[in-house]
């Protein structure tokens, strides 16, 4: 069963994020998908078998840091919050504008 991950990496100093689908992900798969998103191909990513090797490649395409998960679908959040037992508390409060300072609030002197 194919399942959906991320695949975050840096390109030129961007983080950048790619989703895809696969049977499984490994580091050397995430690498290769990193490599693929940014220019390089199936051929050239192939036959490479270790990290070293497609690290190497990948500093050809200034792609470093790479890192996956398994992708969250947006849907499913409130099954995935209720199953690990968390409460999502929604104010409906959806103003973005910049806090004001408080007179009525002292600072911290804890620490």
């Amino acid at each position: 069963m194919q399942a959906d991950y991320e695949i975050h990496y840096i390109k030129s100093d961007h983080k950048k994020v790619r989703r895809v689908r696969a049977q499984q992900m490994m580091d050397l798969d995430a690498w290769k998908f990193a490599i693929i998103a940014e220019g390089g191909s199936r051929e050239e990513t192939s036959p490479l078998v270790c990290l070293v090797q497609v690290k190497a490649l990948a500093a050809k395409y200034d792609v470093s840091s790479v890192r996956w998960n398994k992708a969250i679908h947006v849907n499913n959040l409130d099954t995935v919050v209720s199953n690990r037992r968390m409460a999502l508390e929604d104010t409906g409060d959806r103003n973005l504008e910049q806090a004001q300072p408080r007179d009525d609030v002292t600072p911290d002197q804890s620490g």
